[in-house]
């Protein structure tokens, strides 16, 4: 918790003194998003100079050990993880705060599903004309539904999580 807020607070502060405005409506940008969670390439299309629209394809990969190892091993998890959500910057200054909210789904393998919903604040800033860097803190709601099945019998188990203060840094290429 302490260090997302930190995160932020860096970006913000390491950023004051780039005085270029917010970009201009109907630009496209690409960047990279890195987090707790997963890193994430994102596409970026500013509608306004208040609203940003992003796109967001994020790859994570879990293992597990255990000691004394087990019979059955339990398998590990590549997943391809997608996101769709929006920015509005409430001021243009040299550090643009913003809200945002943002929609995710992934499905690390045929009977698991995590699907979530993220309400954010933080900061963007340009270190030059084309090139903004961001921090933001998050409330996430996240379901995380498995599907087992033994035998003949089907069991499917859900588990919901709210997360407070969730993390991200990342950079925006703009075109």
């Amino acid at each position: 918790m302490k260090r997302s807020i930190l995160v932020v607070a860096a970006v913000m502060f390491l950023s004051g003194s780039a005085a270029f405005a917010q970009l201009d409506p109907n630009c496209l940008g690409i960047g990279a998003e890195f987090s707790d969670r997963a890193t994430m390439a994102k596409f970026v299309y500013t509608a306004t100079t208040n609203i940003s629209l992003q796109f967001g394809i994020g790859y994570t990969s879990t293992s597990q050990t255990i000691d004394p190892e087990p019979a059955v091993k339990p398998e590990s998890e590549s997943s391809l993880g997608f996101l769709i959500g929006g920015k509005y910057f409430l001021a243009d200054k040299d550090v643009d705060p913003f809200i945002g909210l943002a929609f995710r789904y992934s499905k690390p393998h045929e009977h698991h599903t995590i699907t979530g919903i993220s309400l954010l604040v933080g900061g963007q800033a340009s270190i030059v004309k084309k090139v903004a860097i961001f921090g933001q803190v998050g409330l996430d709601y996240d379901m995380n539904a498995v599907e087992t099945t033994v035998g003949t019998q089907t069991t499917k188990t859900t588990t919901n999580t709210l997360s407070l203060f969730t993390g991200a840094v990342g950079a925006i290429f703009y075109l």
